[in-house]
């Protein structure tokens, strides 16, 4: 007689906890992707930004400046947490933009540490033992 092998499988969710809010963020296939591209453009655009001289830039162009900054980062806080959660987010975390950018922070590492620990155990199960001396 042949061993039943049964396999269960938790939804592929995340719960982040935000001053006392909780937010699902999926890590599904779509998820992911979805994150890699808003993460890159994020990347890209943020050291666009990060490059202007903002000492030489008048007061109309650095309300410009920064308005584009928070745009960025409210598209990056709606594409994780879901759409319409930026301005809950933004107003518990006092207003403050660095806050923001202290969450976008966290969920980078744990989307990193996610897929680490998945890879390295892949490599391990492929990576033959006389070569990983």
């Amino acid at each position: 007689m042949t061993e039943k092998i049964v396999l269960q499988f938790e939804k592929p969710v995340q719960i982040f906890t935000i001053n006392g809010m909780d937010y699902k963020v999926y890590y599904d296939d779509a998820a992911i992707e979805k994150y890699k591209d808003i993460l890159l453009k994020f990347s890209n655009e943020y050291d666009r930004i990060k490059a202007v001289n903002v000492d030489a830039l008048s007061v109309d162009e650095s309300k410009v400046l920064k308005a584009e900054q928070g745009k960025l980062v409210e598209g990056l806080i709606e594409s994780i947490f879901g759409e319409d959660s930026y301005e809950t987010i933004y107003v518990s975390t006092g207003k403050s933009l660095l806050n923001l950018l202290d969450i976008v922070e966290a969920f980078s590492m744990w989307l990193e540490k996610k897929f680490s620990k998945y890879k390295q155990g892949k490599q391990d199960y492929y990576t033959p033992a006389r070569a990983k001396k």
